[in-house]
């Protein structure tokens, strides 16, 4: 490139010059900007239950585990439909303190090796399979929980609509899941099933960062809000993210816990028993008036 002259040389310094000041203040006005914004941004949604009117409490205080749901036993052993899901069979049958028990107020489910190498864990239905039980159309849920860490464990506290079985579809809400061997995240998604025309599932999931710590060393709370318009999900009673609600979940959706195993893990080094913490689960009635 040819040399500038002098005169040239004297322009390109003062306009670098003034580009320097401008850029300097640009970015001052921006950060000052910014700090305002942060200032300004309205925190995330606390929900508060107590708003709320409770229509269903499980603290468990006792567990009474019944085939046929009868008064006063809130839970059946094993899911409402034929069939499994995942590398632990579900008993169905629950015997002495396994695959559930009550420690201090804590329901403790376990995933246990078996001595042919196979696993058996547990999983607990708010209805039988006439769908005797607890449903409910609308409102607040939520369970507080401690996890296993360990790869191939899959625990999870969600719901399903009372159509199953009698709708083309299944609606489906997963408060958590979460997976023992990827425990930087758990999921919150709400599913339709689509089985007249499979290629139309329909899934939105939301994905929340968190440590194995976080999850394994202490209780949290997860719950939904599901509401006409909209479904929103919380972590410790805050807001992590929703979506509309699904048409086909306009409808009363029953309480599902279970400490299962992913079906495509290997699970020779995964080490037995494991354990799932529940502290309670607490439903409340909709009402418009909780939305901020």
């Amino acid at each position: 490139m040819p040399r500038p002259s002098q005169r040239a040389s004297i322009m390109i310094t003062l306009l670098y010059r003034f580009k320097t000041a401008a850029v300097i203040c640009l970015a001052a006005m921006a950060a000052a900007g910014a700090s305002a914004l942060k200032a300004e941004e309205t925190p995330a949604w606390r929900i508060d239950p107590e708003q709320l009117t409770l229509s269903f409490s499980e603290e468990f205080d006792t567990l009474e585990i019944a085939r046929r749901n009868k008064p006063g036993r809130k839970w059946t052993s094993g899911l409402p439909y034929p069939g499994d899901f995942g590398k632990a069979k579900f008993v169905s049958t629950p015997r002495k303190d396994f695959p559930f028990r009550v420690d201090n107020g804590v329901l403790v489910i376990e995933a246990r090796r078996k001595w042919d190498g196979s696993w058996e864990s547990g999983l607990l239905s708010s209805v039988d399979r006439s769908y005797n039980g607890f449903a409910q159309q609308f409102g607040y849920f939520e369970a507080r929980l401690k996890m296993p860490i360990g790869k191939g464990t899959w625990p999870a506290f969600w719901m399903l609509g009372t159509g199953q079985g009698l709708d083309p579809f299944t609606a489906e809400i997963d408060v958590v899941e979460y997976y023992g061997g990827r425990p930087t995240f758990f999921e919150a998604v709400s599913h339709v099933w689509d089985w007249e025309k499979p290629d139309q599932h329909q899934h939105r999931t939301k994905r929340h960062a968190v440590t194995p710590e976080q999850m394994a060393e202490k209780f949290n709370t997860y719950g939904v809000l599901v509401g006409p318009e909209e479904t929103v999900f919380f972590f410790n009673r805050e807001e992590i993210g929703r979506f509309a609600t699904f048409k086909e979940h306009h409808q009363p959706m029953y309480l599902l816990l279970n400490l299962a195993l992913e079906p495509s893990t290997d699970l020779d080094q995964l080490p037995s028993p494991q354990h799932m913490y529940v502290d309670y689960v607490r439903v409340y009635e909709w009402d418009p008036s909780i939305l901020p």
